[in-house]
Formats: C-alpha cells, sequence, structure tokens
C-alpha cells in the first residue's frame, strides 16, 4: 500500500474522515514521510510514516524512532511552555497520527530577513526550557521513557562510537573515531542527564503569530548531556548567521559547566563523524562529502 494509502486508513480507522490529505515532506523517503489532513472532528492533523535506513538512528529501529517522537512530544507538551503535537494514535510499528502544529519556519525566517538576533534568544531560551526535562539516567527514549540507560554520559559517548565503528568508517572518520576514543577521558561523568531534541536547529522550530515557539521532528530525541546539544545548534546555525552570543545568552551561560569551552573541538569531531555515518546509512553523498571535509579540517587542526 502506497504512503498516502496508508495514511488515508489510518485516519478512517480513527473516525478522521479527511476531507483532503497532502504530502509535506518525506525525508527522501528513508527516515519519515509527513502528510498533513484536513479532518472534520480534530482539524488539522498530522500524518507520520517512518521510513527504514541503514542501521537507523544510533541503531534505532523504525519502531524506536516512532516511540522516541512521540515520548518527546508528550514531554515537551506536558512540563514546558513550549508547543508540540499532541499524539493522537500510533500503530506501534512505524505510523502515528497527531496534531497539526501551525507556524512559520524559524530557520526560513532568519533567511527571509528577519531579526535573527531575536530568533537566536527565542531558539536558545526554548532549548533550555527543552533541557529543564531531567532524568536518572543517559539513552535514548521509549513508549516510558529510557531504554537500556546508561549511568553516566562517558558510558553512553562509548556506546556511540561503537554503534559508528559497525560501518567500516571511511577516512577521516576512522581518525576522528581514534581521536574521541584517545580523548573521551576528556568528558566528565558528573553531568547531569537531561532531555535532548536529537537534532535542534533553526529549521525545527515553528514560530507562531504571538511568538510562540513550536517543537518537531524529536525522533532522534534521547536523554544526554547539554553540551552535546549546545555545541551543535552553535556550528549548525548560530554561528553562520553570527548570533552565538544571543543564543548563549537566552539559552543561560549558568546552565553551562564552566569549562563547557575546552570540549568543543571533542563535540565538533563527534558531530562531524557522526554526520559522515548518517550520510552512509542514509545513502547521501551530499552529506558525505560536507561532513568529511568539516572532519578534515578538524583533524588537521
Amino acid at each position: 500500500m502506497k504512503p498516502r494509502e496508508r495514511a488515508i486508513q489510518a485516519l478512517e480507522k480513527n473516525d478522521l474522515e479527511p476531507s483532503s490529505v497532502q504530502r509535506i515532506s518525506d525525508d527522501a523517503g528513508r527516515m519519515k514521510q509527513i502528510f498533513k489532513a484536513e479532518t472534520g472532528r480534530r482539524g488539522e492533523v498530522g500524518v507520520y510514516i517512518y521510513g527504514q535506513e541503514q542501521g537507523g538512528e544510533r541503531g534505532r529501529t523504525i519502531q524506536q524512532r516512532m516511540e522516541a517522537e512521540m515520548y518527546s512530544f508528550r514531554r515537551i507538551r506536558n512540563q514546558t511552555s513550549l508547543r508540540s503535537p499532541k499524539p493522537l494514535y500510533d500503530n506501534g510499528e512505524d505510523l502515528a497520527v497527531c496534531t497539526w502544529l501551525k507556524g512559520q519556519n524559524a530557520g526560513h525566517q532568519i533567511e527571509k530577513g528577519r531579526d535573527a538576533e531575536s530568533l537566536a534568544r527565542l531558539l536558545g531560551s526554548g532549548l533550555a526550557e527543552i533541557h529543564s526535562i531531567r532524568y536518572e539516567g543517559f539513552g535514548e527514549f521509549g513508549t516510558d521513557g529510557i531504554e537500556q540507560m546508561c549511568s553516566t554520559w562517558p558510558e553512553y559517548l562509548e556506546r556511540i562510537l561503537d554503534f559508528l565503528k559497525r560501518f567500516d568508517p571511511p577516512e577521516p572518520a576512522r581518525d576522528g573515531i581514534s581521536y574521541l576514543e584517545s580523548n573521551l577521558n576528556q568528558v566528565p561523568e558528573g553531568f547531569q542527564p537531561v532531555h535532548l531534541h536529537g537534532d535542534f536547529h533553526a529549521w525545527n522550530r515553528l514560530v507562531d503569530s504571538s511568538g510562540g515557539l513550536g517543537v518537531v521532528d524529536c525522533e532522534a530525541g534521547f536523554a544526554g548531556c547539554r553540551e552535546f546539544e549546545v555545541t551543535r545548534a552553535i556550528n549548525h546555525w548560530a554561528q553562520e548567521y553570527s548570533v552565538v552570543q544571543p543564543f548563549l545568552e537566552a539559552y543561560g551561560k549558568e546552565n553551562l559547566a564552566e569549562d563547557w569551552r575546552s570540549r568543543t573541538d571533542f563535540y565538533d569531531v563527534l558531530h562531524a563523524t557522526m554526520g559522515i555515518i548518517d550520510g552512509i546509512r542514509m545513502s547521501s553523498e551530499s552529506l558525505v562529502e560536507m561532513n568529511r571535509e568539516i572532519l578534515a579540517d578538524l583533524v588537521e587542526r
């Protein structure tokens, strides 16, 4: 059955007769396809159909990615002032129906010339709210919380590195992994596990007409260390638009360890190495090449 037909079937099964069904994104058909439907009883809803890619996000199955996203939506809705889709139904395998979240894409607003500094402050404070959700250990989210919990952040990082090595990494990813393994002792054990979005950037945020922030695309979420996500947000977009300072001020520098900048090289290498492996498992040559260039530059330094 084609994805659109599956979306319609799921809506009808839940008494959400759709008057229209529109594909919004398909992530190259590998990660997730999203359909927006107009229904009489619930108004606009979204149907998420999760796809298969080699190895999965940090080894996750389709079902685990769906469970992580639905769990993240519920926690963010219930424990912060941020908006996120409300899960309505899932089939326990690869399809979920949620309320539709309205808003304008923050990344597109920055590209169109809206005040990047004010948006950076909104994103910084929003990330701090997500990170205010705390846990007892580190690990991926399942339906009811953390699965296969690690007691320390270095222990969880070792799990990530073991996963990366399964893919027979090309150069310079092998050098990146060697660097990470050699410098893992830089990373302290005493971090508080917090809720990480997993792919936090301006293009995964929606801003509504009143300036409220909405959160989407949470399937990579996990309980981790806030430094990991803050450094990625800086490198992924804040640095490009020269808004690092307002982003950090809104996030709250007091939320970070005093010496967190001493580990930025470590996280930069980790993000680029993971990006190469992501490109391999998604068959994206452009993603592999982009992160290969970033990592080669980091290794040379």
